[in-house]
C-alpha cells in the first residue's frame, strides 16, 4: 500500500505485531540525486559526495544567511520546498505561492524569492542548461526516455510539455528505482517466512520482521536498496537510511540508536490498550 503526506502523529495508529518491529530503507535525496546526474550537475554531485546537507548548502545560497539566523528553520523550509518545487518543472510565481502557504512564517516578497531563485542557477549552471534543454527537447519530440530506459509520451499545451520534459527525468528514473528495489525486497520477505513488505511511502520501504531479526533485516534492505546501478554510464550507489521502531510507524529511530537502547535496555515501550482485533498496519 503506498501512502503519502500522513502526518507523523497519525502514523502513531499503525504499530507492529508483538514480538515484531518496522525497519524502513529511506533513500537519501533520491530525486536531487537523480536530478544532479540527469543533467550533469558537478556541483550537487560534489556536494553529495563530500556528504553536506543539500537543504542547508542551498538555504546559504539562496538567501545569504546561516545556521545564526534567527529564522533560519523557517527559511530552510522555504529554501526546500522551492528547489523541490523546481525540480519538478514548476513555474516561479506557483512555487512562491506554496512556499506563502507552506511557510507563512517567512515574510517575504515576490521580488526576494526571484532573487534567491537566480542565485540557486547562477550556483547550479549546468542544472539551468539541463532544465532548458529538456523543456526544448519535450516540446519539440513530445517524448521523454528516463536514465532507466522507460519512455514518457506528452500531449498537452506547449507549457504544460515543457513542465513535464523536465519533471519525468527525475521523478520517472527515481520512481523506477524505488520499483526496482521493491520488487528485490519482496523477493527477500520470501524467502524469510516471518518478514512482511507492509508499506512503500514514496522513496521508502517498510518491512514487519520479528525484533531478534532486525540486525539482519536492515542489512539485507540497505544491501537490496544500495546495489549499484549502472547508469548515466556510470556505476552509482543511491544511500540508504535505514530506521527502526517497536512502538509505532511514527516513532521511528535511527538503526544506531536504537541498537544502542537495546544494548543499555533503554527501549522505548508504551502500556498500549489494545482491542480484541488487531490494529490496521500500513
Amino acid at each position: 500500500m503506498n501512502f503519502q503526506n500522513i502526518p507523523e502523529e497519525a502514523r502513531k495508529v499503525f504499530v507492529p505485531s508483538p514480538g515484531h518491529a518496522f525497519v524502513s530503507g529511506d533513500f537519501s535525496n533520491l530525486e536531487l540525486r537523480v536530478m544532479a546526474y540527469e543533467f550533469g550537475d558537478d556541483v550537487l554531485e560534489r556536494m553529495f559526495s563530500e556528504g553536506k546537507n543539500i537543504h542547508t548548502e542551498n538555504t546559504k545560497v539562496m538567501f545569504g544567511i546561516d545556521k545564526s539566523h534567527p529564522d533560519w528553520d523557517h527559511i530552510r523550509k522555504a529554501a526546500k520546498i522551492a528547489v523541490f518545487g523546481r525540480s519538478y518543472g514548476g513555474g516561479i510565481r506557483g512555487i512562491f505561492e506554496r512556499v506563502s502557504a507552506k511557510v507563512p512564517e517567512f515574510n517575504f516578497t515576490m521580488a526576494m524569492f526571484r532573487t534567491a531563485d537566480r542565485k540557486y542557477f547562477e550556483a547550479h549552471p549546468k542544472l539551468a542548461a539541463g532544465f532548458e534543454r529538456a523543456a526544448k527537447t519535450a516540446v519539440q519530440t513530445r517524448v521523454c526516455t528516463t536514465a532507466t530506459g522507460r519512455k514518457r509520451f506528452f500531449l498537452g499545451m506547449p507549457s504544460e510539455v515543457e513542465r513535464e520534459g523536465i519533471n519525468t527525468p527525475i521523478q520517472g528514473a527515481a520512481g523506477d528505482i524505488e520499483n526496482e528495489s521493491l520488487i528485490d525486497l519482496y523477493a527477500e520477505c520470501q524467502r524469510h517466512e516471518d518478514w512482511k513488505l507492509v508499506a512503500t511511502v514514496h522513496d521508502s520501504n517498510v518491512i514487519e520482521c520479528p525484533t531478534s531479526e532486525v540486525p539482519e533485516c536492515a542489512k539485507v534492505m540497505k544491501a537490496v536498496m544500495e546495489k549499484p546501478r549502472h547508469l548515466w554510464k556510470k556505476e552509482i550507489v543511491f544511500p540508504v537510511d535505514i530506521s527502526v521502531s517497536t512502538v509505532s510507524w511514527g516513532e521511528m529511530q535511527s538503526l544506531e540508536e536504537w541498537l544502542k537502547d537495546q544494548k543499555q535496555g533503554n527501549v522505548k515501550r508504551r502500556e498500549r490498550t489494545r482491542r480484541s482485533h488487531s490494529p490496521r498496519k500500513p
